[in-house]
């Protein structure tokens, strides 16, 4: 079992891997003598870019999922404490309501799929 050099170019060392050198008066490294086996990963150009991309689309998705706002729970108040189904909802946020849903609310009148009860 030979060390390899952790700090040889376009490399990756993984698992702590101690310097290949050897000792004196030895003719094994501090690795062989140790038992770790000390490799260096190389990525194909393929693979890194294939690295980069995945990495790229798991930043990507993170910022959209943090950027999404989840649609508001129904508030704890007098107003919404009976729940009686989506055309008690409409009678306030219907279009002629006193509290209209807005132009950018989605369609349908299923309020309990987006929005949550406490």
């Amino acid at each position: 079992m030979h060390a390899v050099d952790p700090t040889l170019a376009g490399g990756v060392a993984f698992g702590g891997c101690p310097p290949a050198a050897a000792h004196r008066g030895s003719a094994r490294s501090s690795a062989e003598r140790s038992g770790l086996e000390c490799r260096v990963v190389k990525l194909s150009r393929a693979q890194a870019v294939a690295l980069v991309a995945l990495v790229a689309l798991a930043a990507i998705v993170v910022v959209l999922a943090m950027r999404n706002p989840q649609p508001p729970v129904l508030p704890d108040d007098e107003y919404h404490a009976s729940f009686n189904g989506p055309a008690a909802c409409l009678e306030c946020h219907g279009p002629d309501g006193a509290v209209p849903r807005s132009r950018n609310h989605p369609l349908g009148d299923e309020c309990l799929r987006c929005h949550g009860m406490h």
